[in-house]
């Protein structure tokens, strides 16, 4: 690869991980208010393939696993979750999952089920 190319890629990666990071800590830093609201997780669910995805919804629930109807308080918490998305979801075949945060644990984690083409080859004379 060209040093010219490397280096465009270099700077690529390096901004990919500023504005992971960058949105993780923008969700963490919204715990306290979350918790505040009654919050326990808050869960995004996520769709691609051929090259286009997006998150498909985000729910606020409560310790009992409710709704909570908080997406006017948190308007751009879709973006920030569409940030920390696995690289690639959208691509190919594509993937699908659910990321959550843990408001009492301040955790971020990801179920993701990536899809996959089968292909089954028959040979044989006629």
């Amino acid at each position: 690869m060209p040093d010219e190319m490397q280096g465009s890629l270099e700077r690529y990666e390096e901004r990919q991980r500023e504005e992971r990071k960058a949105a993780k800590t923008a969700l963490l830093v919204l715990v306290d208010q979350l918790r505040t609201a009654g919050v326990r997780e808050v869960i995004a669910t996520f769709s691609g393939y051929g090259d286009e995805g997006n998150i498909e919804g985000i729910e606020f629930l409560d310790a009992q696993r409710q709704p909570v109807s908080l997406s006017e308080r948190f308007p751009n918490i879709e973006r920030t979750f569409d940030v920390l998305l696995p690289d690639g979801y959208e691509d190919n075949e594509g993937s699908s999952g659910i990321m959550t945060l843990d408001v009492e644990r301040g955790r971020i984690t990801v179920d993701s089920n990536w899809n996959v083409i089968e292909t089954q080859n028959e040979y044989y004379e006629v």
